[in-house]
């Protein structure tokens, strides 16, 4: 049985992966991360057992950015990425919702420019 035949891959695409790489400044900088571990948490995004390890990181809130920077990098799909970026920008402060919406925009363009081939056409 080929199991991958009608699976989502589990790891973010390229295209998300380098959306990241290109705000991880902005990431590390403006990720309220003590607000949205709960929400990560109901959307599914993070364990319980994840959140409780961030909430007692006691190194600060950089090394936690890092880790959750680290998890939906390596470790979560692109519809995880989606939601992540929703819940950035329902936020009040908008710089985080900046930070949402420039993440999703550029993704997609990367994703874009990816389904091209090599002539510049669509896929």
């Amino acid at each position: 049985l080929n199991f991958e035949q009608n699976s989502q891959p589990i790891v973010c695409s390229e295209a998300i992966q380098k959306a990241y790489s290109r705000y991880r400044v902005d990431f590390m900088r403006v990720v309220p991360i003590d607000e949205i571990l709960n929400e990560m948490k109901n959307k599914e995004i993070l364990s319980e057992i994840q959140v409780e390890v961030m909430r007692k990181d006691s190194n600060g809130k950089r090394d936690k950015r890092e880790k959750l920077w680290e998890i939906l990098n390596d470790e979560r799909s692109d519809e995880d990425f989606r939601k992540f970026c929703k819940i950035l920008q329902g936020n009040g402060v908008k710089t985080i919702r900046d930070l949402g919406n420039n993440l999703e925009i550029q993704a997609n363009k990367f994703s874009y420019v990816g389904e091209r081939d090599t002539d510049g056409n669509s896929c």
